[in-house]
């Protein structure tokens, strides 16, 4: 027998017997556990915009069938269910007619069903003879605690209880195959703390109904098909094009999810932005589904369908670009995108994705040239705006690019921790004593450094640049103190301010992975530009606009390759081939790609 995943009400436990055998712990939850479990199904059940027929669902129990038709050994859940177990019994207590939907005994507590079925309820916590029942006491108490804290009559709970928890209240079912080893599926679940993904319940799910749909035959031809998929997945190169999710550990187990997630979003006739909403929520679409009648071969083709999708929009050098684009930036996400896009002519995806890639700029507030060249790498909210634009203009070039083999790794640009960085960047302290060699040199050129660049910015602060003069021509750079002393003036810190407000613009400003930022910090332009033509001479990635800017091919002819001057920061923006020009396309509605 295949391993089974499915969905049961606790109404549907009717005469079941659970086990948990002697290999398990105890029951432990504490109070805060139990508070949080009837919070969460008070909220859920008390929230008065969801529908009469949408249910609160458990996380997964694992059991395997004992001797006895009802009789199950419980491998992991038994928490949840003695307490589920223990609120049901507080909200029967009055009702002698009303029977508990299932038993539950622990091999190491012989007397457990007992206690839990009679004394449970009437003794204090200090008669509690072992741990266990002192645990399921208190459980009992915090039940009772908590209806008085939140205000409801004994009526009143009760009636809760009784129509919602046993009534619509789910429970994922997952029974291990008869000859599957329990303890193998325990240690499975519980040395490291892995729980059973949502995936894991589909396959056994999809596979067990399609052995008894379609024969054992079609049943292994899936079962490889969903290898094949999920191994293609594990490719980081598909993957971080398709998804911003970048809990790597998590994911590669479970990267198949993200094809149920669309298929469930597009089931549900969700408008708007797209919410997941459970780690289940897929699981628990297939059951209802297949409870209403669907074929589950059915299901398995519009799996394959998507992911058909998704290999045509990776293997097309535009669509995988400007795809990536938008869900890189945090625009729209696969899950968004999947409904927009199936079923079009390319040339209507095409519009599409240009309409949503104009859309993204919209959003960020820099539609127009004018607003980039404003944006202030200092305000958070436009931080972000800033790098959505430098992403799209890497990405816009390489689409202008004749070498249409060029493809900007997106696994690279989640992974290395790519950022904003300045292109020239100005210390706002001088070096200090620990630079052990030339330290008084440096700060010399520091402090004569910034006349230049106030210079080069056009920024007039006269005062404050004679007064750099006589603070050079009396050798107070020299000394690490009295240096610190003068930056730390009022004037000077103005005089930095005003350099630096102008360095936050985006003409200073580029793509780069934080390790490569690292190994030079706050170094020059000369400084930085060695360090790029080193990455790129090792054939290491660099982003092609950060490259081009270090390179100085924005600039029609360079002067100084020792600084990063205005002509320069203006033909980065306005120049050929340069940023605005690059863009104008997404800027300004001109109809030529």
């Amino acid at each position: 027998m295949d391993p089974i995943a499915t969905e049961r009400f606790v109404k549907d436990l009717k005469n079941y017997r659970f086990v948990v055998p002697s290999y398990q712990r105890g029951y432990k939850w504490d109070q805060q556990q139990v508070s949080e479990l009837l919070d969460d199904i008070y909220e859920f059940f008390d929230n008065a915009e969801r529908t009469a027929d949408e249910n609160y669902c458990l996380q997964p129990i694992v059991v395997k069938k004992l001797n006895g038709e009802k009789t199950f050994e419980v491998i992991d859940g038994q928490q949840r269910l003695t307490t589920i177990y223990i609120i049901l019994k507080y909200a029967y207590r009055n009702d002698d007619e009303e029977e508990l939907p299932y038993s539950i005994s622990y091999e190491t507590r012989p007397d457990s069903e007992s206690f839990l079925e009679g004394s449970l309820g009437e003794i204090s916590l200090e008669d509690c003879q072992n741990p266990d029942f002192y645990f399921m006491q208190q459980a009992w108490n915090t039940i009772v605690a908590w209806r008085e804290n939140n205000g409801l009559s004994s009526k009143e709970f009760d009636r809760m209880i009784a129509s919602h928890v046993e009534a619509r209240t789910l429970l994922i079912w997952y029974q291990i195959a008869d000859d599957q080893d329990a303890i193998s599926m325990f240690r499975k679940l519980n040395v490291g703390k892995i729980p059973l993904t949502n995936a894991e319940l589909i396959k056994g799910k999809l596979l067990g109904d399609l052995k008894k749909q379609c024969g054992e035959r079609r049943m292994l031809s899936v079962a490889d098909e969903w290898n094949h998929i999920e191994q293609s997945l594990q490719n980081d190169r598909l993957w971080f094009f398709l998804t911003n999710d970048e809990n790597i550990d998590l994911m590669q187990s479970a990267r198949i999810d993200l094809l149920f997630s669309i298929w469930e979003n597009s089931k549900s006739n969700i408008s708007g932005s797209w919410v997941k909403k459970n780690a289940y929520s897929s699981f628990n679409c297939l059951c209802q589904m297949v409870k209403e009648g669907a074929q589950v071969l059915d299901v398995w083709r519009d799996i394959c369908d998507i992911f058909a999708h998704f290999q045509y929009w990776y293997t097309d050098n535009v669509m995988y670009h400007k795809i990536g684009y938008l869900i890189a930036s945090g625009y729209k996400s696969a899950e968004e995108l999947f409904p927009l896009l199936v079923d079009k002519k390319k040339s209507e995806v095409k519009i599409q994705l240009d309409g949503l890639i104009k859309e993204s700029l919209v959003s960020a507030g820099c539609s127009t040239s004018e607003k980039i060249k404003l944006l202030d790498y200092n305000d958070p909210k436009e931080k972000a705006a800033i790098k959505r634009v430098l992403l799209l203009f890497n990405i816009k070039t390489i689409l202008d690019s004749d070498r249409a083999s060029i493809r900007f790794p997106f696994e690279k640009y989640k992974t290395d921790d790519w950022d904003i960085e300045h292109i020239h960047a100005t210390a706002s302290k001088p070096p200090t004593d620990a630079e052990i060699d030339g330290r008084a040199e440096k700060r010399r050129r520091y402090f004569e450094s910034l006349k230049m660049i106030a210079d080069d910015y056009g920024i007039d602060a006269q005062e404050m640049k004679a007064a750099i003069d006589s603070f050079i021509d009396d050798s107070g750079y020299e000394d690490e103190g009295r240096s610190e002393y003068f930056a730390s003036s009022e004037a000077f810190v103005a005089f930095y301010a005003a350099i630096e407000e102008q360095q936050n613009l985006i003409s200073n400003l580029a793509l780069l992975d934080a390790g490569t930022n690292r190994s030079y910090g706050s170094g020059t332009f000369l400084t930085k530009r060695g360090v790029i033509i080193k990455k790129d001479r090792s054939a290491e990635f660099v982003p092609i606009c950060t490259k081009n800017v270090f390179l100085k091919y924005y600039t029609q002819n360079p002067q100084s390759f020792a600084i990063w001057s205005a002509t320069d920061r203006r033909e980065y923006l306005d120049g050929k081939n340069g940023m605005m020009d690059t863009l104008a396309y997404y800027l300004d509605g001109d109809d030529d790609e």
